[in-house]
C-alpha cells in the first residue's frame, strides 16, 4: 500500500507538468489513448472470452463518466495545489 501511495505521489505531479504544458482535455485525451494503446495488443490476444454488446455498452458509459471526472480533476490541478486536490479527490471516494 505504501508503494501505490509513492506512485500515485508521483504521478500527480507528473498530471501537474503535463497540464500546465498542454490543457487539461489534451492531457486526458492524451493520457487515455496511451493507456488504449497499451491495452490493445492485450485485449487482442485474449480472443477466447466472449464479450458480448451489453458489457461493452456498460463500459463505454463508464469510460465517458471516468473521462468527464478526470477533465474535472485535471482543471482543478490546473488551477490549485497538486495535494489539495488529491486530498480532496481521496475524501469524495470514501
Amino acid at each position: 500500500m505504501l508503494a501505490v501511495a509513492f506512485i500515485w505521489s508521483i504521478s500527480s505531479n507528473f498530471d501537474k507538468i503535463g497540464v500546465q504544458n498542454s490543457s487539461p482535455v489534451f492531457w486526458v485525451v492524451a493520457g487515455n489513448v496511451f493507456v488504449a494503446a497499451v491495452m490493445f495488443p492485450i485485449m487482442f490476444t485474449n480472443r477466447g472470452r466472449a464479450y458480448d454488446i451489453r458489457r461493452i455498452s456498460l463500459s463505454c458509459t463508464y469510460r465517458l463518466f471516468s473521462g468527464i471526472a478526470l477533465v474535472f480533476q485535471m482543471t482543478a490541478v490546473s488551477l490549485a495545489l497538486v495535494s489539495y486536490v488529491i486530498s480532496i479527490k481521496r475524501r469524495a471516494q470514501l
